[in-house]
């Protein structure tokens, strides 16, 4: 995880027969005779979400795969007047006809668009607090430049992106941030890992400091 600790997680486990002893459970088999089943346990569970947040998140909160992510895209008007909230919704409105058609590697594209009556620095944090892989800012000049700002959550690099251009783009770029983000699991991973020879050379490993 990204504090360097270990978690045991989506174990298999052969139970035998005890808990089905314990619990008094049993069936018919064929030969029409009660016997108890034998049990196994699969430990994909909270623990697996879980797993999911403390191994790609940080101190902004979620940072989701974006196979997995609830929300893949937000939209983040900015206008100031009356005048500019219209041509901003205009290119927000011809924007959203445009990614209705969109596939991605885990279904049709889920967005959304941020009308609510907040500050912009606000939604930011709203939004990077649940993880969504990708914010897009439009305001009045990117309306002229027939832009928006992209922002990524993962180091949150932004990248000016015209807009009929986004519709092409996103598929392969939610399918690269999903790769970014696996990679960089493996990477810490591999940065972190310590293989102790003896009990005594494993001791300094439970109190170390996680790498950067």
């Amino acid at each position: 995880m990204r504090d360097g600790k270990a978690l045991q997680a989506g174990t298999s486990h052969m139970l035998g027969q005890n808990f089905a002893h314990a619990a008094g459970i049993k069936f018919l088999d064929r030969d029409n005779q009660q016997k108890a089943p034998y049990g196994t346990s699969w430990g994909f569970s909270t623990r697996m979400v879980g797993r999911v947040d403390h191994g790609h998140g940080d101190d902004a909160g979620l940072v989701l795969p974006s196979n997995v992510a609830p929300t893949q895209l937000v939209i983040v008007p900015i206008f100031r007047s009356d005048e500019e909230r219209a041509a901003v919704a205009a290119a927000v409105e011809t924007l959203e006809k445009s990614l209705s058609d969109v596939q991605t590697a885990s279904g049709p594209l889920r967005y959304k668009t941020d009308w609510r009556d907040e500050k912009p620095g606000f939604k930011y944090n709203h939004w990077e607090l649940r993880g969504v892989p990708y914010r897009l800012e439009i305001g009045p000049r990117d309306v002229a430049a027939n832009q928006g700002v992209l922002v990524r959550r993962v180091d949150r690099e932004k990248q000016p992106i015209a807009l009929p251009v986004l519709t092409h783009e996103l598929p392969k770029m939610l399918a690269d941030y999903q790769h970014m983000l696996f990679q960089r699991a493996l990477d810490y991973r591999a940065r972190t890992r310590i293989s102790p020879t003896r009990t005594t050379s494993s001791r300094p490993c439970s109190t170390r400091k996680a790498a950067s």
